[in-house]
């Protein structure tokens, strides 16, 4: 597709997007709407680790730094949410560089245990320790609503559904154009390279664990810019929230949605978002049974996933 053409489209929705609450009033729908936005920025930020052949199922935990390092300082002492975000943010690429460091040398399945470990461990340390400050397992309640505030002039809090769906638009195509940059750059490239040929990205000079390190933090950080905002959007959040069953969600939109594209997670999201909201959520528990056959056929019949769909069947040799 032409880049021009392709500008004038994604312009096109954001356009459209950003005019749906004065169509749609509904709160609710405005809630998945911020859900989707919500899973958007994690499933595109894991994939950004994941092209270098590595899957990270330590997101949530990221997340989860972000959600309580926000609820924490807003709620108990009194910080404006707009600077909990960069805490947030600067925790995160502590944990994520310390984790990262140690285990990014590690090769088949030993990193996604690994990493799997480190979420059960975040999880476990907010549940146990200090909870006086994180809340224990009851987690945290009554978390601030954001405001924009000047001093002795005016002071706007966003406690509305229509508030939070700005704020999930602005930040997910935010968070889609650094992340569709960086990938379309040369360390993008340089990423992708490692991903298909270790060996021969490193015989060329390529420094594979500092890049893989680098795209670990960054895809880190994004889901701590996510934590911080479901925060406030739900107002209470616990541990549970942040562990294994957030993870296994991501990986299941990034999965059918497809890995092998920036599209796919996006695809993936606004399918499976809605689907399960509208249309699975009477089945209760037998939604997941539903989603997890659903990668059994699009890993047996649709390797590229969903956005891979058109190209198999237009496409002719």
């Amino acid at each position: 597709m032409p880049k021009n053409l392709m500008k004038t489209i994604v312009a096109g929705i954001a356009v459209v997007l950003g005019l749906v609450p004065l169509v749609v009033r509904g709160p609710f729908t405005l809630h998945v709407l911020f859900t989707i936005y919500y899973f958007i920025i994690l499933t595109c930020s894991m994939r950004f680790i994941l092209i270098t052949g590595h899957l990270n199922l330590a997101h949530p935990a990221f997340a989860g730094v972000g959600a309580y390092a926000t609820a924490v300082l807003t709620l108990k002492y009194g910080v404006s949410f707009w600077l909990t975000l960069p805490v947030g943010i600067i925790l995160t690429i502590l944990l994520a560089g310390g984790i990262g460091s140690i285990t990014l040398e590690l090769k088949g399945p030993y990193f996604f245990l690994v990493t799997f470990a480190f979420a059960e461990i975040i999880r476990l340390f907010l549940s146990n320790y200090y909870i006086d400050i994180f809340g224990g397992l009851t987690g945290l309640l009554n978390i601030p609503h954001p405001s924009i505030a000047i001093p002795y002039l005016f002071k706007f809090t966003l406690s509305s559904k229509v508030h939070y769906y700005y704020l999930g638009l602005i930040f997910m195509l935010a968070s889609l154009f650094i992340l569709y940059r960086l990938e379309k750059s040369r360390f993008g490239q340089v990423l992708h390279g490692i991903g298909q040929n270790q060996d021969l990205s490193r015989s060329i000079g390529i420094n594979i664990f500092r890049y893989k390190l680098l795209a670990f933090v960054i895809g880190a950080s994004f889901a701590s810019v996510v934590g911080s905002l479901f925060a406030p959007f739900n107002r209470v959040i616990s541990p549970g929230e942040f562990g294994i069953p957030l993870g296994t969600l991501i990986l299941v939109y990034l999965i059918i949605g497809g890995t092998g594209s920036f599209g796919g997670p996006i695809l993936g999201v606004c399918v499976l978002v809605p689907l399960s909201t509208f249309v699975l959520a009477p089945l209760g528990p037998y939604n997941l049974l539903f989603l997890g056959l659903a990668v059994i056929m699009v890993l047996i019949f649709f390797r590229d996933g969903l956005v891979g769909i058109p190209q198999r069947f237009l496409v002719r040799d």
